[in-house]
C-alpha cells in the first residue's frame, strides 16, 4: 500500500510486479498507516478495503489524530493524541467495526504528524512559492507490539513508552470493608 498526503492511495501486487489499484476518495491523508493479512488497510483513522475504498472510520476522541495502528487479527491497537504536549491514548480494538472502546490514557502523547519549516518565497524547495503537502511529516508508525515479551512500545514525544500487552485487563477495584467482629486483643 502507498499513501500520499494529497489523498492518493495505491496498492502494489507482487504477483504482477505493479501497482494494481489506485484511488483518490479523500482530499488529504496523514497519521497512522498499516496493512493487514486480511486485505484491510488503515490510513489515519480511515479503514480501507482490498480495493482501497473507505469502509469506516476508527473512533477517536474529538480532535484526536491517529498516529499509530497495529493490526492484531481482525482488530488492532490504535494510538492517538490531540496535541503533542498533552497526554496520548491507546485503544485495543477487538475488531475494526468496534465503536464502543474505552481509550486508556498514556502519560505523554505519541509522535504526531507535523509540518516541517518551509519557506513561502519563490525559492522554496517546491519551486512554486507555496508550501507543498510533501513537506509534511504526514505519516507515522508509533506503535510496535513485542509479542515475545508481552509488551507494546509506543514512540512518544520524549522517547518511548513501554506498556504491558494486557494494559487494559480488568482488575479488582480496591475496597474497604468494616470488621464484623473486632480482632482478638492480646491479654497480659
Amino acid at each position: 500500500m502507498m499513501a500520499s498526503p494529497d489523498g492518493n492511495v495505491m496498492l502494489y501486487s507482487a504477483a504482477s510486479d505493479n501497482f494494481t489499484v489506485s484511488r483518490k476518495d479523500l482530499t488529504a491523508l496523514s497519521g497512522a498507516f498499516a496493512s493487514s493479512a486480511y486485505n484491510t488497510y488503515v490510513i489515519g483513522n480511515t479503514v480501507f478495503n482490498a480495493s482501497l475504498v473507505p469502509q469506516s472510520t476508527l473512533s477517536t476522541s474529538t480532535g484526536a489524530t491517529a498516529s499509530g495502528f497495529y493490526f492484531l487479527n481482525q482488530g488492532g491497537y490504535l494510538v492517538t493524541a490531540t496535541t503533542a504536549s498533552g497526554p496520548g491514548t491507546i485503544q485495543n480494538l477487538s475488531s475494526l467495526q468496534t465503536t464502543t472502546v474505552k481509550a486508556t490514557a498514556m502519560v505523554e502523547a505519541p509522535l504526531l504528524p507535523s509540518a516541517s519549516s518551509t519557506s513561502s518565497s519563490s525559492s522554496s524547495s517546491t519551486g512554486s512559492g507555496s508550501t507543498s503537502a510533501y513537506t509534511l511529516n504526514s505519516f507515522t508508525r508509533t506503535i510496535a507490539p513485542l509479542t515475545s515479551s508481552g509488551t507494546i512500545i509506543v514512540l512518544t514525544t520524549s522517547g518511548f513508552t513501554v506498556l504491558s500487552a494486557n494494559y487494559d485487563a480488568a482488575t479488582a477495584p480496591p475496597s474497604i470493608r468494616a470488621w464484623s467482629t473486632p480482632p482478638m486483643v492480646a491479654r497480659r
